[in-house]
């Protein structure tokens, strides 16, 4: 109880390095000797974070067979059919975490915000056969290999066919 939120993610000095990154045979490890994931869904929350995480996984995997543009309000859930041959992207709007969980477990989210208009793309390194939104306000294009959509959905699925 009344920590300073600006202290609490971090020491008061260095004591050692933020991230470790590693050659193990062909790939590579990158350990954080801390929990941004735990920390972004907590009290003392930091954009940060998220965008740590995220360029961690772009380092390790610099060209994914999907790459997904939203906003960062928007949570994004890839899933591979390979019986199916699809993609199937889900799209979380509005999920807030953070400032809704004060008093709550640090790994809880808070409650669904008001649904806002938002755009999104996908782009897929493979050929595609087939493309399928799940919502029925939601207005998708195709171009290529590259997907735009816009929805005021909470949840909007995306189905992919390759």
């Amino acid at each position: 109880e009344g920590e300073d939120p600006h202290r609490a993610m971090s020491a008061k000095e260095a004591v050692g390095p933020a991230v470790l990154v590693n050659q193990v045979g062909e790939g590579r490890v990158v350990y954080i000797p801390a929990s941004p994931d735990a920390s972004w869904g907590a009290e003392y929350r930091m954009p940060e974070h998220r965008l740590l995480i995220r360029n961690v996984i772009r380092y390790l995997n610099p060209a994914p067979p999907v790459v997904v543009d939203a906003p960062s309000t928007v949570e994004i859930v890839v899933t591979k059919d390979d019986a199916g041959r699809r993609w199937i992207i889900h799209f979380l709007s509005g999920v807030a975490g953070g400032v809704y969980t004060r008093g709550l477990s640090p790994h809880s989210l808070g409650p669904v915000q008001e649904p806002r208009l938002y755009k999104a793309s996908v782009e897929v390194r493979s050929p595609i056969r087939s493309v399928k939104v799940l919502g029925a306000g939601t207005k998708a294009k195709r171009k290529g290999r590259t997907i735009r959509l816009q929805t005021d959905e909470v949840h909007e699925a995306l189905v992919i066919g390759v």
